[in-house]
């Protein structure tokens, strides 16, 4: 009897866990459709920044919220090519998570970044403040690092650097914006940035990612 009445437990809890596992699989579908469907009228919207839609944002995991950050580059910027950097705290450095319009060169170089290597992004991150060079070619922040030769063969002559900082001051990373040609400094870059900051910080646990904290940005 002991056996028979182990064994029908044993069944109850393999249907339970069956069931579980079936309901589970269904509530994923139904949420990849839902950011699916919100991406889509994200992508769309030609007025406003769609991911900082509410409703976006309830269900949007990071990859879809990557997606569409770099979607809005597209629809409201005019750069050729972005990077969005993310703060890697146990390498203490900037890592690439999301880009468009770039080769393997480029990442390979800066796909994660040392934030005590000089360049755009990371002098961006570790003041605080946006760094827009108007020239890779003669800016100082480039001047005798290989990073310059990279950037310009991946045909980026002027970059927008904006840091990503959340409501507490942590710099969660930095979005960079990049141009063939020495350009002027773009409101809808600082814009885009921005929104990507509020966003970032309504999904990412930034809290456990010790980014840095925000301070006053130095002259470039």
């Amino acid at each position: 009897m002991e056996k028979l009445v182990a064994s029908r437990d044993r069944a109850t809890r393999n249907a339970t866990r069956i069931l579980a596992e079936s309901q589970q699989r269904i509530i994923d579908a139904e949420l990849r459709m839902t950011r699916n469907v919100l991406l889509r009228a994200a992508r769309a919207d030609r007025h406003a920044i769609g991911f900082l839609a509410p409703d976006f944002l309830a269900v949007a995991d990071l990859p879809t919220l990557y997606r569409a950050i770099l979607d809005a580059t597209a629809t409201f910027s005019d750069a050729t090519s972005v990077d969005l950097l993310l703060y890697d705290q146990p390498a203490e450095a900037l890592r690439i998570v999301a880009q468009r319009g770039f080769a393997s060169d480029f990442l390979a170089s800066f796909g994660l970044l040392d934030i005590r290597h000089p360049t755009a992004c990371t002098t961006a991150f570790t003041s605080g403040g946006p760094v827009l060079v108007d020239d890779v070619g003669t800016s100082p922040i480039f001047a005798r690092q290989s990073t310059r030769d990279t950037l310009l063969a991946a045909g980026s002559r002027a970059v927008q650097s904006y840091p990503l900082p959340a409501s507490d001051g942590t710099v969660l990373g930095v979005l960079s914006f990049h141009h063939p040609g020495p350009r002027p400094t773009s409101g809808k870059a600082a814009l885009i940035a921005r929104s990507a900051a509020l966003a970032l910080g309504g999904v990412l646990p930034h809290s456990s990612t010790g980014g840095a904290p925000n301070r006053e940005a130095r002259p470039t």
